[in-house]
């Protein structure tokens, strides 16, 4: 093996490890260029000592074992052993990944370093609070939040169980609420389906970050928001609830 092959095999089993390691993944996938490498760079830095004290040690304790790594990497190859070593220990440290799950990291991350936006969605998906979207359009949704905006993935996109949809009009910015899904909400969970097989996921909304315009919790009791031409959401003849029964 080349001196140059060799010495780039740390660095690349650094952005390997970093790349898909669950502690790291979501954070270096936000870096670019020249971060990114000398992130790597540094990661293989420290797997090329650990490959060295691991060698070293198999050289004392196991020396059978060292003999049939000199067999695969002879020690008068300059230090490729201990090179090719370091790329094996950024796999054997996936193993790191047992230990926790994407979808924790992926919400800490946005804890640590998500931008408003993504927080607030975060927030919505964990405390299951209704969230109003108005998108750039003037459409507007009023759901809970099933997916929030992925760090992991460059779609950035949201997903949201429609609870009530309609827009904001352009005179006013008053938002109107033209469709409400809670009775079909309602025969799903009663009955596993609703009206002519209309299931949960039917009801999802995917919806490209960029495409929104602003976001709030929703508040049964912020009549103002409303037309008052239009019955707010806790505005009815019987005094219900936006999600109870018959509406």
């Amino acid at each position: 093996m080349s001196n140059v092959g060799a010495t780039l095999l740390p660095v690349l089993g650094g952005f390997f490890f970093l790349y898909f390691c669950h502690y790291t993944r979501f954070y270096v996938r936000r870096l670019r260029g020249y971060a990114l490498f000398f992130l790597s760079a540094c990661v293989g830095f420290g797997l090329v000592s650990g490959s060295y004290l691991v060698c070293e040690f198999v050289q004392a304790y196991v020396p059978a074992l060292f003999q049939a790594w000199e067999q695969f990497a002879p020690a008068n190859d300059g230090h490729a052993g201990t090179f090719i070593g370091s790329f094996l220990l950024s796999i054997a440290l996936l193993g790191l990944n047992v230990t926790t799950s994407e979808d924790e990291q992926s919400r800490k991350v946005v804890q640590d370093e998500g931008n408003d936006l993504e927080y607030l969605l975060n927030d919505s998906l964990e405390r299951a609070k209704l969230v109003l979207v108005v998108l750039r359009d003037r459409q507007v949704y009023v759901g809970f939040v099933t997916s929030n905006v992925d760090p992991n993935s460059k779609k950035e996109y949201a997903r949201i169980l429609k609870v009530a949809s309609g827009y904001r009009t352009p005179e006013t910015r008053h938002v109107r609420i033209t469709t409400r899904y809670t009775n079909v909400l309602r025969e799903i969970s009663e009955h596993g389906d609703g009206p002519k097989h209309v299931r949960l996921d039917d009801l999802n909304v995917v919806i490209p970050a960029d495409h929104i315009s602003a976001v709030s919790y929703f508040n049964t009791g912020i009549e103002h928001l409303f037309d008052e031409k239009v019955p707010s959401v806790s505005d009815n003849s019987d005094g219900e609830d936006f999600l109870s029964p018959g509406q």
